[in-house]
């Protein structure tokens, strides 16, 4: 991404954000960091393991992910507490 392409930004939110990707070496240190946390809105808790970690944040623009949101009852049973974007509960 250097430099970065046009309609990539380096942002500072996390906020109501459509969809967020890692990189797959990434996925363990995200999963242990919201397993810690336990409650909360799940886009501001990983700008904030972002900003713990140091790591760079990139929006795309026109939005590449759109929602999937996950309404089974196991899975809200087990992150009841978690709220996504927007007041959406259990996005994935």
């Amino acid at each position: 991404m250097l430099p970065p392409h046009p309609g990539v930004r380096k942002e500072r939110f996390g906020c109501c954000a459509q969809g967020l990707v890692f990189p797959r070496a990434k996925a363990p240190r995200v999963v242990e960091y919201l397993n810690a946390k336990q409650s909360g809105q799940i886009d501001l808790m990983l700008d904030d393991l972002a900003r713990e970690d140091k790591l760079d944040r990139y929006a795309l623009y026109p939005v590449q992910v759109q929602h999937i949101v996950e309404s089974r009852p196991k899975f809200r049973k087990r992150y009841n507490s978690a709220r996504g974007p927007g007041g959406l509960e259990h996005d994935i």
